[in-house]
């Protein structure tokens, strides 16, 4: 199979490259092209080091790359003997064998093992609670246990975003949250089941003095309150903030349905308030 001239650029670029491309676009194909490249440009299968995230994915470069080099260099049995013990392995497999090559460089024993993934998972998730306990009590006062937990597992989970927002002062997130914040208030009030709620709410009525029309009036004020941002300038997000309050702290178990037209009409304003 052929190169595009778009994969041709690639394969044969004299430096750093950096391809993207979606599943099935011949990727891999263009890798032993490029693999086989360098070796025309003068390294050995010793020299050159292809990774890739899975086992599966790194057994089927190391067989594209075996199939390439039989087909584009025939007669060089060296480099066909030579790719067997090429470095065409997972990122993983590369990082063991540097430690094993180079422990005191890498800072690790030289009788390490690797854990599999659900060692790793355990031991990741002991170490964490071991951190989490040896933390001041103070900072629990300002951020509970359960979110500092959240938190940390989120900046474990990608670690190089993490390094790199923990750099960040308040000012040069704020107004990204600020963005999110108002995006999830456009998004809340677009959702059908508020849109439902609020016509519900506001075209029915149950009688004075019941507690559920009592609920029901404090929904659509606050309603009117989230809907309203431009009538409170300064003091918006304060008004934002008492009014989700009041919607949180809505009860449904109260109404008696003799204050109400129907029981059906009762069930519905329970629901809406739900």
């Amino acid at each position: 199979m052929s190169l595009t001239p778009e994969q041709q650029e690639a394969a044969y670029a004299p430096g750093s490259v950096s391809v993207t491309a979606g599943a099935g676009t011949g990727k891999t194909h263009m890798l032993a092209e490029r693999y086989l490249h360098h070796l025309k440009s003068g390294y050995s299968p010793l020299e050159i080091v292809a990774v890739t995230y899975t086992h599966k994915a790194a057994a089927e470069l190391r067989s594209r790359i075996r199939q390439t080099v039989a087909t584009g260099a025939p007669d060089r049995f060296d480099w066909l003997a030579e790719l067997e013990a090429a470095q065409i392995s997972t990122f993983h497999a590369l990082a063991d064998r540097i430690c094993r090559e180079h422990p005191e460089a890498a800072n690790v024993p030289a009788d390490f093992r690797l854990l599999d993934e659900l060692e790793g998972k355990l031991w990741q998730a002991e170490q964490l609670a071991i951190a989490l306990d040896q933390l001041s009590q103070d900072l629990y006062t300002q951020v509970p246990y359960s979110l500092m937990r959240g938190a940390m597992e989120a900046f474990l989970s990608d670690p190089i975003s993490a390094e790199d927002a923990l750099k960040r002062r308040q000012k040069d997130w704020l107004p990204a949250l600020k963005n999110l914040r108002q995006q999830a208030l456009e998004d809340l009030l677009s959702h059908s089941s508020w849109q439902e709620a609020r016509h519900v709410l506001g075209s029915c009525a149950g009688s004075t003095g019941d507690k559920l029309e009592g609920m029901r009036q404090t929904a659509i004020k606050a309603i009117a309150t989230i809907e309203n941002e431009n009538d409170h300038e300064n003091n918006w997000e304060n008004a934002l903030l008492s009014a989700l309050t009041a919607i949180s702290g809505l009860k449904i178990n109260c109404g008696s349905q003799k204050n109400w037209q129907s029981k059906a009409l009762l069930e519905s304003v329970k629901e809406s308030i739900k």
